[in-house]
């Protein structure tokens, strides 16, 4: 089993500036110690991200690795341009030397969406006419429609590195159609929400994957939240402080609009609960490692994502964490060959 990052890069006491420059730190310490990609989610309006705008993090923190893969999870497709997406897809993937991971949805946040001026209704609607220009544009290198309001014909004067384009992420939070559609096409999924619907939505994933350009064989991904320390009770107090905090960022628009949100992404409002439930690990190293395998089994993945650095949690627990894992966690689930190799 791979492991991976998936960073909301969440506003915290420290500086955005600070902020930025710890993620690079942090990304750099993930590669060492043999993490797969680091995933940025998009968010706009909200403490819950800093970066409204993943390219622009993607291309400076491309200059910082040499191996982890980036990418966004997700590009908000109903907000771009399609012609300008494509073009900065293809400038990211030259300027990773080929590692970006292209992940695409409509956005979980209707208030979001309506920053923007966009009904969240025809979300839907604007993702699945974006989707099939933004695939031409990257793997015809050129984009064409004529429309009832718009017209675009118009060349890409670069193609991606990655051929015929980078891989192809689509996250889901419970299955449906949608999932379904995505393991048709061939696409990687990381899969979020209670554990017994990730399970279903894993198989049924399977049961639909058809290979596609990234091949046969697909990566299947359950993002949790984990929190390691030397011992349980470390990891309990200083976790729990860290997933309140996330969560009243992930709430904080819907507060504020005064409605609440049903959404199957929001964990419990305490570690403890999160962890009986299986949202989340947190403990000493063999406690995570245990609980991480049961998940595994539980759900069926070949991939693990979490956020080393949630909240306001500092660099320095980030680092350790990276290193706990190279050292204790990440071992464990290396195939037989690979860890007896390792253990010589």
């Amino acid at each position: 089993m791979d492991f991976g990052i998936f960073d909301h890069c969440e506003r915290s006491s420290r500086s955005p500036a600070t902020t930025y420059r710890e993620r690079f730190v942090l990304a750099k310490r993930a590669e060492e110690a043999g993490f797969y990609a680091y995933h940025l989610a998009e968010h706009h309006g909200t403490p819950l991200s800093l970066v409204p705008s993943p390219n622009l993090f993607l291309a400076a923190l491309a200059q910082q690795t040499k191996t982890l893969r980036l990418g966004a999870l997700v590009y908000l497709l109903p907000l771009y341009d399609p012609y300008r997406l494509a073009q900065e897809i293809c400038m990211l993937d030259h300027l990773s030397d080929g590692r970006v991971e292209l992940g695409i949805g409509r956005g979980a946040n209707p208030i979001e969406l309506g920053f923007f001026g966009l009904n969240p209704g025809t979300a839907k609607e604007r993702f699945d006419e974006m989707f099939p220009l933004l695939m031409q544009g990257l793997t015809e290198g050129k984009m064409t429609r004529q429309g009832a309001q718009d017209r675009i014909d118009a060349p890409l004067d670069s193609r991606p590195l990655q051929q015929p384009h980078p891989p192809i992420w689509y996250p889901s939070a419970g299955g449906g159609a949608s999932l379904a559609w995505a393991a048709q096409q061939g696409f990687h999924t990381v899969l979020n929400g209670p554990l017994a619907a990730c399970a279903e939505a894993a198989k049924m994933f399977k049961e639909n994957f058809k290979p596609g350009a990234s091949g046969a064989n697909p990566k299947i991904g359950l993002t949790r939240y984990v929190y390691v320390a030397d011992t349980d009770e470390e990891a309990l107090r200083i976790g729990d402080r860290a997933l309140r905090y996330h969560r009243a960022n992930l709430l904080k628009l819907a507060n504020e609009a005064g409605f609440t949100i049903t959404s199957p992404i929001v964990p419990p409002d305490n570690l403890a609960q999160a962890v009986r439930e299986g949202w989340a690990a947190a403990g000493s190293p063999a406690t995570v490692r245990e609980q991480i395998a049961q998940m595994a089994d539980q759900v069926d993945i070949n991939y693990f994502v979490f956020a080393p650095m949630m909240a306001d949690l500092p660099l320095e627990w980030g680092l350790r964490t990276m290193d706990i894992f190279r050292d204790e966690i990440i071992p464990a689930f290396a195939p037989a060959d690979v860890a007896v190799a390792m253990s010589n």
